[in-house]
């Protein structure tokens, strides 16, 4: 996982190759006005999903195999959880290739997010999103969905 402002995303661009149309597309179009759903990059490989929730009191963990997962909370303010996957205790629900995710049991640090935070969770990560940071708040989301180049 890694955690950071905003305005320092383009530091992490050699991380993945993909993660310059990321930065592109962040800078070329503003996501807070964006409508929800899905609205694709580059087809399949990179893409975005805009949501739009308000943050819960618990929700179950989950964990992708072929997507990194880049989370940028656009309005409002939740507390994102992250364990290694490496320490899972147990599965709650099998993984769906189709939806690229499993749920995982896990014991969870917690960071808050915001509109100056960004988050990347690999295939390594456990991640448990929505979670409320002391008032329930309205939350609209960019995730954004970089496939792994190896698989």
């Amino acid at each position: 996982m890694i955690v950071d402002d905003l305005k320092n995303f383009d530091k992490y661009l050699n991380i993945n190759p993909d993660f310059k149309k990321v930065s592109d597309f962040i800078k070329d179009n503003n996501l807070l006005d964006m409508q929800t759903g899905r609205h694709e990059i580059d087809g399949d490989k990179i893409y975005v999903n805009i949501d739009e929730y308000s943050t819960k009191t618990d929700s179950i963990p989950e964990a992708h195999r072929n997507y990194i997962d880049i989370q940028i909370v656009l309005k409002g303010h939740e507390k994102i959880g992250y364990s290694p996957l490496k320490d899972a205790l147990s599965t709650e629900v099998e993984y769906n290739p189709e939806k690229d995710i499993e749920f995982i049991k896990a014991n969870c640090d917690f960071i808050k997010a915001n509109p100056d935070r960004f988050f990347i969770f690999t295939p390594d990560d456990i991640h448990q999103p929505c979670i409320t940071d002391g008032d329930v708040s309205e939350i609209k989301k960019a995730v954004f969905k970089v496939k792994i180049l190896d698989r």
